[in-house]
């Protein structure tokens, strides 16, 4: 996080300091990302789901990526966008430890419309997720996996989606897997769990 403001502005007093700040968080690359890196368990990578997205939505990738999904519950939500350097070739991979879907769960509580999934894939591509829990967990608001802006080559293995009952709510707010905008193609679901 960085912070500027001023003092003094033209060497007198500011009578309005309410606009004088300004806050600026950004995130610094060594490196594109490539190899394998985990998530969660002792001495991680990456602490969350989303601190390894915010690296991949930054840094981009130069080579094939692998994040180990140490067994947990994860209460959070992650958004992939358009992966720089993302290909056939160099694709990125989310897999549970155990290959077990019980043993990792990502959960999130939406709180309305703008929030409402647990996993959005907004023109990401080149993305695996294998053996994991996706749970949606509002009972108005319970969109489980959002694919959104051209996402194109996403496969699902293995995995638990769980939503909501139905009879909560109306329209596209509830779903297990849901595109709002225009989506690619090559999309693959293989032995998931509803």
């Amino acid at each position: 996080d960085l912070k500027i403001w001023t003092a003094n502005p033209n060497d007198t007093i500011d009578f309005d300091v309410s606009n004088d700040t300004v806050h600026f968080n950004f995130y610094g690359c060594i490196n594109l990302l490539s190899g394998t890196y985990t998530i969660g368990g002792s001495n991680p990578d990456y602490n969350t789901f989303s601190d390894a997205v915010l690296a991949l939505n930054q840094c981009g990738i130069s080579g094939p990526v692998t994040f180990n999904v140490a067994p947990g519950t994860y209460t959070e939500q992650f958004s992939i966008q358009s992966i720089s350097g993302a290909s056939a070739t160099n694709t990125v991979t989310f897999q549970s430890t155990s290959s077990d879907s019980t043993a990792v769960t990502v959960q999130y509580d939406a709180t309305g419309g703008s929030d409402n999934y647990v996993a959005e894939l907004d023109g990401a591509s080149y993305v695996s997720f294998d053996g994991m829990s996706f749970k949606a967990q509002d009972n108005t608001n319970s969109r489980v996996v959002a694919i959104n802006q051209g996402a194109h080559d996403l496969s699902f293995t293995g995995n638990r989606f769980i939503g909501q009952s139905m009879s909560n709510v109306t329209g596209t707010n509830a779903a297990l897997v849901v595109s709002t905008d225009s989506i690619g193609d090559n999309f693959t679901f293989t032995h998931n769990r509803l």
